[in-house]
């Protein structure tokens, strides 16, 4: 898995940015998985509950809760949710298991 810092307020790099005179902290993706036609499974660093995982395509990007696979929020095209899910699927109880790893590892 790499982890990967996403871009912060105004375009600067590193953990931390700031906007006028607020510091804010960057989110830190950890990619778990890369999926064809370009989708990416990563976690975010400090992530809320429950348990769940972001699948991104581009600009759009949906997040599946981790014990089922199930669609949480966000919206992906269907041709990229069949990716998702065909990934989910193909060893559901060992992928939710190791998902689950992860999820308490960066969360």
């Amino acid at each position: 898995m790499s982890v990967e810092v996403a871009g912060t307020a105004q375009g600067n790099t590193g953990l931390w940015g700031t906007v006028g005179t607020k510091e804010v902290a960057a989110k830190v993706m950890a990619v778990y998985a890369r999926l064809r036609r370009g989708g990416r499974i990563v976690f975010q660093t400090g992530d809320h509950r429950p348990p769940h995982f972001h699948a991104e395509f581009g600009e759009d990007e949906a997040t599946f809760y981790v014990d089922t696979g199930e669609l949480k929020e966000g919206h992906l095209p269907p041709q990229d949710l069949r990716v998702v899910n065909r990934w989910y699927r193909r060893d559901p109880d060992a992928t939710a298991e190791r998902l689950m790893e992860a999820w308490r590892e960066y969360a």
